[in-house]
């Protein structure tokens, strides 16, 4: 058996290119690991957009039933209609018109969170808990509660949120409601 002896220059020029093709790759490792976390962060951003949207509007709709309450005179059931949400988790559809103020049909329980998961509609860019839409991943909850005076509630707005691998995230959203008409002296 011969052994054929290898040219120096033969073997320098394979070391240069195992060196050359480990250094194009590493250059290329770097721009593509960062446009990988750019996206990431991007997508993160989008879903914490979205949540405070989601959020808002069910603080602004349970608003909206507050004053619609108020300025039909009442002062001691201010928070009429929102009876399943005091001290418990509750979904409000905000796409749907309640049916009866003193129990709509648009407020359900969440005892448990997955209840309260919202479908998006993709031909109108609406969120509500209508099956017909698609599952977001999304669930969105709101709790009130009421100071023992009646004059004042604290409403919290609980989004969850779930993407392919990524961790849960949930957002809350705080806020202070007033029974303002009760505070109001006469004249």
């Amino acid at each position: 058996m011969t052994f054929r002896k290898i040219n120096k220059t033969k073997a320098f020029m394979i070391i240069e290119t195992i060196i050359a093709v480990a250094l194009i790759t590493f250059a290329l490792i770097s721009p593509l690991s960062a446009a990988k976390s750019s996206l990431v962060t991007a997508s993160d951003v989008r879903d914490y957009i979205e949540s405070v949207y989601l959020a808002d509007e069910l603080m602004e709709y349970v608003r909206m039933i507050r004053d619609n309450n108020v300025f039909e005179g009442s002062t001691t059931n201010w928070l009429r209609g929102l009876d399943k949400c005091i001290d418990n988790y509750c979904g409000i559809s905000v796409s749907e018109k309640p049916n009866n103020v003193n129990n709509p049909s648009n407020i359900i329980s969440c005892v448990n969170p997955e209840l309260c998961e919202l479908y998006y509609d993709e031909d109108t860019g609406i969120y509500s808990y209508d099956v017909d839409g698609k599952a977001s991943g999304i669930t969105r909850r709101v709790s009130i509660s009421e100071s023992n005076d009646g004059t004042k509630a604290l409403v919290t707005v609980t989004i969850d949120r779930e993407r392919l691998n990524f961790p849960k995230r949930t957002y809350t959203m705080r806020g202070s409601l007033m029974n303002w008409k009760s505070q109001l002296s006469p004249l």
